[in-house]
């Protein structure tokens, strides 16, 4: 079983008390979800094949975490995950979108320091671009830099 620093923490610092049993159920059958998902995108196993394991640990950690939490923070959008498994069957592989969601911190981080209220859109994109045209470090020249074809 892969161990990642989430879970040693829960496993070294959280109390093992039979009060937050279902807590840390739970939380650990995610880390197993996280880690199925991670083993077909690493190729260590393919994600057909994962399939149906992976599909069992979702349902297992929804349960668990209704009987923790209870479903008052179960939102509609909870239920895609479920459509995973049946994405794994159907294409054998993974999909992702951490480079989107990357892109999309870059321009948050932006969006958050801008003032100008009355032109959001216009100051966020205008910082956008000019962060896209800035040069790397230790790039001299202040031009559009990256591959050309």
């Amino acid at each position: 079983m892969d161990r990642n620093s989430n879970r040693v923490f829960v496993d070294t610092m959280v109390p093992h008390d039979a009060s937050i049993a279902v807590n840390r159920l739970s939380f650990n059958t995610l880390c197993d979800v996280v880690d199925t998902i991670m083993r077909a995108k690493a190729g260590v196993e393919r994600p057909a094949a994962v399939a149906d394991r992976l599909q069992r640990l979702l349902g297992d950690h929804m349960r668990y975490h209704v009987e923790a939490y209870g479903d008052e923070f179960i939102r509609p959008k909870h239920h895609w995950m479920m459509d995973i498994p049946d994405q794994f069957r159907r294409d054998d592989m993974v999909l992702d979108t951490f480079v989107i969601e990357r892109g999309h911190l870059r321009v948050k981080a932006v969006a958050d320091d801008v003032q100008n209220t009355s032109r959001f859109e216009r100051s966020v994109l205008a910082s956008i671009l000019n962060l896209s045209l800035k040069p790397p470090v230790g790039c001299g020249s202040n031009a559009l830099y990256g591959r050309a074809r």
